[in-house]
């Protein structure tokens, strides 16, 4: 609180030195600097001032009321590679005109590791896409070898769940880092909050990232620092996935090593009449534990659909408009498998449906700069089957009840519904059931104002609500012949309240320019 009020005396003070600066339009154009053809839906950005716009279909872009000095600009989009300039703005400045270079593998040298950001105050890496296409992901979790400390994972299959660790390592301290580290797919979190497993009871695990298409990811954003108060229940950093955006050529991908096969194929649709642009990917993985046996498996059959576009162009104040649709369809599976006991296997579906919807309208007035809304919702199926062998050479008792009191075992046809249940010596199988149906529904509304207070000092003000459902619709542990069935009480997992959580935060970061450094304070 004591520093929120010292950043607000001192932007107070010299809030007087801002209102005799002028404001400028910063316009030009982005082409391929092959050829000169003009780029749509290119994004130019300045970050001091957190003001940006989006190129037309004739490669034009206008951002307006740019305080006078001087100013770092960002020009990106899909297929070209990023380029970050110094521009003066003033009275004199031009019509900007901006060449971007296609990305391609065909570099004379290629940098395969994160890069640190520079302009956040939490640490991040940035992971892209040639490092990216370079590792031949499969998991999204291995992008953690590419970290400062990260290692190389020896584990070329998906048959055992992946989670990412940050400022620790999976397995350590009951994998609570695991749990603490938030997973984002294109602004979506996933989480794991309504997440039952009774094979997992006694560690509190984080996302399986098993299910992500890794051919669809664009770049990987890794906040190991302390991150914005925005990203909320996380305590060890942040995973920002961003798949592909934008117009791009068919791309046909075939992966190959000893233990998985991966088949994609994913293409940018630009719509007719600048109505935005469609990306597609479909995904295919298959991979087996052991070569020598390639029976038991696990597979991921993924569809994404994503769509972007930019309204409302000409005004300057553009809307920008994303809408993605992702579900998958797989899971592990060992029923084929020769070696296994006779008739004895285990199942487990990895079946999930994430959408979210997107909106971020730079309104670019006196109070306030830019708003955003999403809504998002993930939808999993992660039920497990599983049947094994079972003998005894004698009549045992297994129990069922839930309440207090001396019982008398009963034979199953006599009572189904018996405290104790007398389950007769012989042979016999057992196939227990876990269904565990986790859902996410969250709500988020944020604004933001970032200004210049004068010519070395700017002001980034944050302020924003977040509502959060979570729940779980699944019926729990249970088994298909209850007569044979060990000890065992019933606990359905759709008997657990959603949960509900409603928060509210606000964010000041003051950025002081000292030559060619800077000094941020952030409450």
């Amino acid at each position: 609180m004591g520093r929120g009020i010292i950043l607000h005396v001192v932007l107070l003070v010299l809030s007087g030195s801002v209102a005799a600066q002028a404001t400028f339009p910063v316009k030009g154009s982005v082409a391929d600097a092959s050829n000169r053809q003009a780029i749509e839906l290119a994004t130019v950005w300045i970050p001091e001032l957190d003001r940006w716009a989006t190129t037309d279909k004739e490669g034009r872009f206008t951002i307006n009321n740019v305080t006078e000095g001087r100013y770092e600009v960002q020009c990106k989009v899909l297929g070209y590679r990023d380029t970050t300039f110094q521009v003066n703005v003033n009275d004199k400045l031009k019509f900007l005109d901006i060449a971007l270079s296609p990305s391609s593998l065909a570099l004379p040298e290629v940098e395969v590791t994160s890069k640190m950001g520079s302009r956040n105050l939490a640490t991040t890496y940035n992971i892209d896409q040639t490092a990216i296409q370079h590792m031949q992901l499969l998991n999204v979790a291995d992008v953690g070898s590419l970290l400062p400390g990260g290692k190389s994972s020896r584990n070329n299959t998906l048959n055992s769940a992946s989670y990412i660790a940050l400022r620790s390592k999976p397995g350590g301290e009951s994998d609570n880092p695991t749990f603490g580290t938030g997973v984002e797919v294109d602004g979506l979190r996933l989480s794991t909050n309504s997440a039952f497993s009774q094979a997992n009871a006694l560690h509190t695990y984080g996302v399986d990232t098993r299910n992500i298409a890794s051919s669809n990811v664009a770049s990987v954003e890794v906040i190991t620092g302390i991150p914005s108060v925005e990203y909320g229940d996380i305590s060890n950093g942040v995973v920002k996935i961003s798949t592909f955006q934008g117009k791009t050529p068919l791309r046909l991908l075939f992966s190959s090593n000893i233990n998985s096969k991966q088949l994609a194929v994913s293409k940018g649709f630009a719509l007719p009449k600048q109505h935005g642009i469609l990306n597609m990917n479909i995904e295919r993985v298959k991979s087996v534990s052991d070569i020598a046996s390639p029976y038991t498996s696990y597979s991921r059959n993924s569809l994404s659909l994503k769509y972007s576009n930019t309204l409302n162009r000409e005004n300057g104040r553009p809307l920008s408009l994303v809408v993605s649709l992702t579900g998958n369809v797989g899971g592990s599976n060992s029923a084929n498998d020769p070696d296994a006991f006779r008739d004895t296997y285990s199942k487990r579906s990895d079946n999930t449906l994430r959408g979210g919807i997107q909106t971020t309208w730079r309104v670019n007035t006196a109070w306030l700069s830019n708003l955003a809304f999403s809504l998002s919702t993930v939808l999993s199926n992660n039920t497990s089957e599983q049947k094994t062998n079972a003998s005894s050479p004698v009549s045992t008792a297994s129990l069922h009840g839930k309440e207090e009191g001396y019982f008398v075992a009963t034979h199953y046809a006599e009572n189904p519904n018996a405290q104790i249940l007398i389950v007769p010596r012989g042979y016999w199988y057992n196939t227990v059931y876990e269904e565990n149906r986790p859902s996410d529904l969250r709500l988020e509304l944020k604004g933001d104002l970032t200004k210049k207070v004068a010519n070395w000092v700017y002001s980034k003000s944050k302020i924003g609500t977040q509502y959060v459902a979570s729940g779980n619709g699944g019926r729990g542990i249970y088994y298909k012949d209850l007569s044979l069935a060990p000890t065992w009480r019933e606990f359905r997992y759709s008997d657990e309240p959603v949960m509900h959580n409603t928060s509210f935060f606000a964010e000041e970061k003051l950025i002081v320019m000292i030559h060619s450094h800077k000094l941020e304070m952030i409450a």
